[in-house]
C-alpha cells in the first residue's frame, strides 16, 4: 500500500514538474521571439499594422480614459469584455501622457496576451496528459508552442486569443463531462466568458450547449442548472442593451445575419429608408462611447439589416434556407481548407522558419484526417 502511494506521489510530482517546464519554455520562447521581432516593426511596438484602437469592434483608448464606465455602458457594437480589459489596463497608466497612452496600452496587452498564451499551453498539456503518457503530452505541447497560429494570436491586438482560450476550455470541459469529471460551474464560467467576448456567442449559444449536454446524457437537472446560471448572469446585460438600443446583444451581427439569410443582394433604397426611420432615439450619452464602428450610423444600419432579414425570411423561407446552406457549404468552403495560420501580415510570425511547413501540413489535408480519426 505504501509503495503504491509513493508511486502515485512520484507520478503527480513528475506531472507538475513537466507542467512547470512547459510553462517556462512557452514563456521564454514567446519573449525571445517578440524581443527579436520588435526592431523589425515600423514603430517599435506593433507586430502588425493595426493598433488596439483601430480594430473593428474596439473603443478608442482616449474615450475609455475620459469615460471609463460610460464607454462600456453604451457599447453596442460588441460584448464589453475585451474593452473592459483595456479599460482596466488604462487605469494602470494614470501617469502616462495622452500622446503615448495607446502605445503603452498596446504593450501591456501584449504582456497579458503572453500570459494567456502560456495558460493555453498549460491547458493543452493538461488535457493531453490525461489522454496519453506524460512524455508524449510534453512533445505534443512543444509542437503546439511552435505553431504559428497561437503565436499570431498572442501578438495580435484583438480578442481572438481570449476567444481561443474560451473555446479550448469549452471543449476540454465537455470532454471532462464525457469522462465523468465535468463541472457545471466551470462550464457556465466558460460559456459566460465567450458570451461577453464574442457577438456570435449570444444568449442562444447557451441553449446550443444545453443540447450538447442532453446528447451527452448529462442529467437534466444539471442541464437546467447550467441554463439558469448563464441566463441569470446575462439577463441584466440583455435588459440594458434592449432598453438603450432595442437589441438583445451586439449590433455587430446585423449585417452578417442579413447576408446569411438573403445572400448577396441588398435593396439599397429600402435599406436606407428603414435605417433613417427607426422609431427610437439613439441615447445622447452613447456618443461618448465612440469606436471605429460603435456609432449611431452603425446602430441604424444594424437595425435595418435585421428588419430586412426577417422580412426576407418571412417572404422567401425556402430561398433563405438555401442561402444559409450555400453560405456554410459553398461560400466558406475555400476558407475551411486554406493553408494559413494567419489572416494578415505579422512580423513575429514571419520570423518563424517553419511557418510554411506548419501551414501546409497542419491546416489541410490533415484537418480532414484528424476529423476522421476523431471518430475512432
Amino acid at each position: 500500500m505504501n509503495i503504491l502511494l509513493i508511486d502515485i506521489n512520484k507520478s503527480i510530482l513528475v506531472q507538475r514538474i513537466a507542467l512547470l517546464i512547459v510553462l517556462l519554455i512557452s514563456l521564454f520562447f514567446l519573449i525571445c521571439l517578440e524581443h527579436t521581432a520588435l526592431p523589425l516593426t515600423k514603430d517599435g511596438v506593433h507586430f502588425q499594422e493595426w493598433s488596439s484602437d483601430t480594430m473593428w469592434q474596439t473603443l478608442e483608448s482616449s474615450g475609455l480614459r475620459k469615460h471609463p464606465f460610460k464607454s462600456l455602458w453604451y457599447l453596442h457594437k460588441q460584448p464589453p469584455l475585451y474593452d473592459a480589459v483595456r479599460d482596466l489596463l488604462i487605469g494602470c497608466l494614470n501617469k502616462v501622457p495622452d500622446n503615448v497612452l495607446l502605445s503603452r496600452l498596446d504593450q501591456l496587452i501584449y504582456y497579458v496576451w503572453a500570459f494567456i498564451y502560456c495558460l493555453m499551453v498549460v491547458m493543452v498539456y493538461q488535457w493531453l496528459s490525461q489522454l496519453t503518457s506524460f512524455r508524449f503530452a510534453f512533445y505534443l505541447s512543444m509542437a503546439w508552442i511552435l505553431h504559428p497560429a497561437p503565436i499570431f494570436y498572442a501578438t495580435y491586438l484583438d480578442s481572438p486569443i481570449l476567444c481561443s482560450l474560451g473555446v479550448l476550455w469549452l471543449f476540454y470541459e465537455l470532454w471532462l463531462f464525457y469522462s465523468k469529471q465535468g463541472s457545471i460551474i466551470r462550464l457556465s464560467a466558460c460559456a459566460l466568458l465567450l458570451f461577453y467576448l464574442r457577438a456570435s456567442c449570444q444568449w442562444y449559444f447557451f441553449f446550443l450547449l444545453a443540447g450538447c449536454l442532453i446528447l451527452m446524457r448529462i442529467p437534466r437537472r444539471q442541464v437546467v442548472k447550467f441554463v439558469l446560471i448563464c441566463m441569470l448572469l446575462v439577463a441584466p446585460y440583455i435588459a440594458k442593451q434592449y432598453c438603450l438600443f432595442r437589441v438583445t446583444g451586439a449590433t455587430f451581427v446585423g449585417m452578417h445575419f442579413y447576408y446569411l439569410i438573403a445572400g448577396d443582394s441588398l435593396p439599397q433604397k429600402e435599406f436606407g429608408l428603414i435605417a433613417d426611420s427607426i422609431p427610437w432615439t439613439y441615447p445622447k450619452e452613447a456618443f461618448l462611447s465612440v469606436g471605429r464602428w460603435n456609432t449611431k450610423k452603425d446602430w441604424q444600419e444594424s437595425w435595418a439589416y435585421h428588419r430586412l432579414a426577417y422580412k426576407y425570411l418571412k417572404d422567401h423561407p425556402s430561398e433563405a434556407f438555401r442561402n444559409i446552406a450555400r453560405t456554410f457549404f459553398i461560400y466558406n468552403w475555400p476558407d475551411y481548407w486554406r493553408p494559413s495560420a494567419t489572416f494578415e501580415p505579422n512580423v513575429a510570425v514571419s520570423l518563424l522558419p517553419w511557418e510554411k511547413i506548419f501551414n501546409q501540413y497542419l491546416s489541410y489535408p490533415s484537418d480532414f484526417l484528424i476529423l476522421v480519426l476523431a471518430f475512432f
